[in-house]
């Protein structure tokens, strides 16, 4: 009797029903002697409390990856939004003398033929909308490349010239 409570309290701590649990340690039993007589001791079998263990060692570290990552993601941000004031300065400085490098991306962008409103064409170069240093920037390139003849303003928004 006091062997079935002991099993009792063990398989109330794993959250399994006593029968459940019996199950689980016959077969734990059985795999065992099985990986004995085939000679290799039991090394490729693993019992349910070693993959539980093993499970909530794998769920920890894929949390803390994932902290990680947001944080290496926010940086990312970060450094991509400092980059693109960095570049967009010669446009936003109207005393700037020198070449005034343009937006590859912004560029490539318009070049695909489509034709962009300034709300699409700010998320597709994930510029912040309440960002206006890059924002006026980003609209100074599209008036040079228009003063240049490259693009024009429509009523559906900025275009390639063909």
């Amino acid at each position: 009797m006091e062997a079935i409570n002991r099993w009792k309290e063990i398989a109330e701590k794993s959250g399994l029903s006593l029968s459940k649990f019996v199950i689980e340690r016959v077969e734990d039993s059985i795999m065992r002697e099985e990986a004995e007589l085939r000679g290799d001791s039991g090394r490729g079998y693993l019992s349910r409390v070693e993959l539980m263990r093993r499970l909530k060692k794998a769920e920890e570290e894929l949390k803390a990856l994932g902290n990680e990552n947001r944080l290496f993601k926010k940086l990312d941000d970060n450094l991509e939004g400092e980059l693109r004031r960095y570049r967009s300065e010669n446009f936003t400085n109207e005393e700037y003398l020198g070449v005034r490098g343009l937006d590859k991306k912004q560029v490539d962008l318009l070049r695909k033929g489509h034709v962009y409103r300034d709300e699409e064409t700010l998320s597709r170069l994930n510029v912040d909308p309440s960002d206006t240093c890059v924002v006026r920037a980003v609209t100074n390139q599209l008036e040079t490349l228009e003063r240049y003849g490259l693009v024009e303003f429509t009523v559906k928004g900025w275009r390639w010239r063909k």
